[in-house]
């Protein structure tokens, strides 16, 4: 192969792996979807749409008990 046909080769393939994503990276994509799908329904149960209802609560009541008094 002359070098010219090697260097289209290598550019072509560049781009087909710039637009393809590899397994490992699906999955990691599905993974990070799946986890914001259960932080937005646990945000729903919670009628919280902002989802940080619990973390206000709890760092409210460790005010009234004592801790910075």
């Amino acid at each position: 192969m002359n070098a010219q046909a090697m260097e289209k080769a290598k550019a072509e393939y560049k781009r087909y792996q710039a637009q393809t994503l590899s397994p490992v990276e699906e999955e990691y994509l599905k993974t990070i979807n799946q986890l914001g799908k259960t932080a937005k329904t646990e945000a729903e149960k919670k009628d919280d749409p902002t989802g940080i209802s619990w973390w206000t609560e709890s760092w409210s009541s460790g005010l009234e008990g004592g801790y910075y008094d």
